[in-house]
């Protein structure tokens, strides 16, 4: 984290690269938790890594907030539940149309992060070509950073984004819409 902050300094404002470098003073390795999911038959469970407080905090807020720009330029995310209510009561449908909703699997975990890396930065190229740098090698430190402890022992995920990193949904809903 400290060589890109020296590396980017010039990119980020004040606020950000205060808010980044205090996100590496105080930090500990996160540990899994687990998420019973009630509403399947039979009950499922979801690992979580709670990571909180862990040094790619900060990174992953921070881009999570870079991120939120770029959503308007896609009309197949949703901002909220809200944003849904009002396109399905601004839209007539026909009698016969059905919707649906799905859910990918196990999404985060099964997306592969290079080419997360690879893919974004492509797509952030094409709007500022040193924003998609910056944005690169942030991902790059937050994605292949994922270090977790479980009974005693210690893990880094080397497949997926880590479920409970704030930057999770909004990788996934900005990679799968591209």
């Amino acid at each position: 984290l400290e060589s890109l902050l020296s590396e980017f300094k010039h990119q980020l404002s004040s606020q950000e690269f205060k808010f980044l470098k205090d996100s590496k003073e105080h930090f500990s390795i996160p540990w899994f938790s687990v998420i019973y999911k009630m509403h399947k038959n039979p009950i499922e469970t979801r690992l979580i890594v709670a990571g909180y407080n862990w040094i790619t905090k900060g990174a992953s807020v921070f881009l999570s907030e870079k991120f939120k720009a770029f959503i308007p330029l896609f009309d197949t995310i949703l901002q909220d539940s809200l944003s849904l209510i009002q396109r399905l009561e601004s839209h007539c449908f026909p009698k016969k149309v059905i919707l649906f909703t799905l859910d990918v699997k196990a999404l985060y975990t099964n997306i592969p992060i290079q080419d997360a890396i690879d893919t974004l930065y492509e797509f952030f190229r094409i709007y500022d070509s040193e924003l998609a740098i910056l944005l690169k090698k942030f991902l790059d430190f937050v994605l292949k950073n994922n270090l977790m402890q479980f009974a005693g022992k210690f893990f880094h995920q080397i497949f997926g984004i880590a479920m409970g990193t704030a930057l999770a949904p909004m990788l996934a809903n900005i990679y799968m819409a591209i």
